[in-house]
């Protein structure tokens, strides 16, 4: 079952040259004050401590010709559907090619890339080309055509096929009791047709989507821990029940089952960063209905699901700029239609620096998500208006319910029901260093009843 990586090394080759371009490039004519130039964006996070070093090099005051230059060479590439993708374009000296940053979910390491695009140079219609390789290497292809302006000024469309490939995931089993000795990783191949068309302003997006994909699964790539195969199933006739897992070890050909949806999305940020902490608030909602298509193998279930993703945010100044209560709340619903299944790849998961910090990455999986986080923030050193540095405490509260793979097997149905299920409560603080409104860097350190968790980030938080 296990397969070798398909990576085609003349896209790596090309990947990596451009990547060094890009560093001689800033080496040749370094940007010289980088917070200030990267303060519409913010960088994708990253667990990477490593990167520190190239963030915190000293550099001499720049000119305000030279900011504003850089500053101009800077893209938020980011998407809102059919799944939010956090992306950063830079610019490389020719408005044909640019350098990336994120992309890829958590899991993947510090992911970074190369895009090739038409620009300008066909009215109406940007043609592009990207390839992302992430530190645990981790890879991602991806060509499309955006129309930045369909038909009106504030409406743009995007059609785009994406090849991924995850290489030794976590994964522990199903259920918010699925034990830590299970532990073992999977290497997912995923290959989707994308579109959206929406109506974006500076203080968010609304629109629709279609997504057509399927996938492929293999024994993991990381051998230090057991293959996949020897604790798990993708057959739903394997005994016992709890070892089966929806969508693993079926893969790709003529006769593999496909999926097809589509749904609705909006965004609404009013978040302000102008001074100080952040204040203000962020409401995401996106709908989705998905169904199965084409000829598949008998023993191969059925997908079809509709699922909801609601994330809100807020910040609360307890008396002045430099003392803050922010709190997220993050629901993440699957709900499969009777007799079908959702593919374990679709199902939510809690663990990771975004989704339960103490927990490592896609500890819990089922087919609903909670996720209840309050941070308390304290700025212990002002600097500037938008730079200084913050001390907080946090607590990460989650659940995962909903199993829909039997109707009999009592330990399948202790997972269905929400109030039958722990809540995974754990606490944590950091110190963070806000440079100016849009880049900053953190340091989580949390605690959960497994183990002790650290995360680096180039970010600003939630």
């Amino acid at each position: 079952m296990k397969q070798s990586p398909s990576l085609s090394m003349r896209w790596l080759c090309v990947l990596l040259l451009v990547t060094a371009c890009l560093a001689n490039t800033f080496a040749q004519s370094p940007p010289p004050d980088l917070a200030q130039s990267l303060k519409q964006f913010t960088l994708p996070s990253t667990e990477l401590a490593g990167l520190a070093v190239a963030v915190s090099t000293p550099s001499p005051t720049p000119t305000t010709a030279q900011v504003s230059n850089f500053t101009d060479r800077v893209k938020n590439l980011s998407r809102n559907a059919p799944r939010r993708e956090s992306i950063t374009g830079i610019n490389v000296g020719t408005k044909y090619v640019n350098g990336l940053f994120g992309g890829m979910e958590q899991g993947a390491g510090f992911p970074f890339g190369v895009e090739f695009t038409t620009a300008d140079a066909i009215p109406g219609v940007e043609l592009r080309a990207r390839a992302y390789l992430s530190s645990r290497l981790y890879r991602k292809f991806e060509g499309g055509i955006f129309i930045p302006k369909l038909g009106a000024d504030f409406l743009q469309a995007e059609i785009w096929y994406t090849h991924l490939r995850r290489t030794r995931d976590h994964f522990f089993g199903i259920g918010s009791r699925a034990p830590k000795s299970d532990a073992t990783n999977l290497d997912l191949e995923h290959r989707s047709v994308n579109a959206t068309i929406s109506m974006k302003s500076s203080k968010g997006e609304s629109g629709g989507y279609f997504r057509a994909f399927n996938a492929s699964t293999y024994t993991g790539q990381n051998e230090k821990e057991p293959a996949i195969e020897t604790l798990f199933s993708g057959s739903p006739s394997v005994v016992p029940l709890t070892l089966y897992v929806p969508g693993l070890f079926f893969n790709a050909g003529s006769n593999n089952v496909k999926v097809a949806g589509f749904g609705f999305f909006s965004e609404l940020d009013r978040r302000n960063d102008e001074k100080g902490l952040t204040q203000g608030y962020y409401g995401y909602v996106r709908l989705g209905f998905y169904d199965s298509f084409g000829s598949k193998p008998q023993a191969q279930p059925d997908y079809n699901w509709s699922e909801i993703e609601m994330d809100g945010r807020g910040y609360l100044p307890l008396g002045s700029r430099k003392t803050s209560l922010a709190v997220r709340g993050y629901l993440d619903l699957r709900q499969p239609q009777a007799g079908k299944q959702v593919p374990v790849y679709e199902m939510p998961w809690l663990g990771g620096r975004n989704h339960l910090r103490g927990y490592q990455n896609f500890r819990f999986r089922g087919n609903n998500l909670l996720l209840l986080v309050g941070e308390f923030r304290q700025t212990v050193w002002a600097q500037k208006e938008t730079r200084g540095v913050d001390v907080y405490v946090f607590v990460d509260n989650g659940k995962i319910w909903g199993d829909v793979r039997s109707e009999t097997n009592p330990l399948i149905l202790r997972n269905q029901k929400f109030a039958d299920q722990p809540l995974r409560v754990q606490p944590g603080f950091g110190v963070q260093y806000r440079y100016n409104k849009g880049f900053g860097a953190r340091l989580d350190f949390a605690k959960s009843n497994e183990r002790t968790m650290v995360y680096f980030s180039v970010s600003r938080g939630f």
